[in-house]
């Protein structure tokens, strides 16, 4: 299948590909070479490239989604890949930024971990809540479609602040 989705974009003439979910990325800049060998197209972040776009002055920020932001490190981005200065650009461009405690440490979701131990994953989504409020951010921001899930649920737990995909702020 790898290889097959790797002819399919080389037909194509693909030169990029972008992804949003951290997951995704992982895997095809990490997983994919390792299996095939290297790729005929460049993999990024959609939030390498917004914050490339703003950078250069070829985009502007909606600003009106909120007034402070914190950010939730995924673990494919952040360990994974080792992406993390550029939400955080992107964030304090778009509004206030504040760095928020453990930001790279798991909330409990981890691919079906938070279906499969439940009470461990509220535990562990409890105390993001907590960090997430300390910060008196409005918004929690992720680069994570899977992370986004259990911030939601630390959202309306809360009520204090929302959580938004990255691809959302900006």
């Amino acid at each position: 299948l790898i290889q097959h989705n790797v002819e399919a974009l080389k037909a194509a003439g693909v030169k990029k590909v972008v992804t949003s979910c951290a997951g995704c990325f992982h895997a095809l800049k990490s997983e994919y070479p390792e299996i095939i060998g290297n790729l005929p197209f460049e993999i990024v972040h959609s939030s390498e490239v917004m914050a490339e776009l703003i950078e250069s002055g070829k985009i502007s920020l909606d600003t009106e989604i909120a007034k402070t932001f914190t950010y939730h490190d995924p673990c494919h981005l952040c360990r994974g890949q080792g992406i993390k200065k550029e939400p955080r650009a992107l964030l304090a461009a778009a509004g206030e930024y504040k760095e928020m405690k453990d930001s790279d440490v798991c909330c409990g979701g981890g691919g079906s971990f938070f279906m499969d131990y439940p009470d461990i994953s509220d535990s562990i989504i409890d105390k993001k809540r907590r960090n997430i409020e300390a910060t008196g951010a409005d918004v929690v921001v992720t680069g994570c479609p899977g992370c986004l899930i259990q911030l939601n649920k630390a959202a309306k737990a809360s009520g204090k602040f929302k959580a938004l995909h990255i691809s959302q702020v900006l």
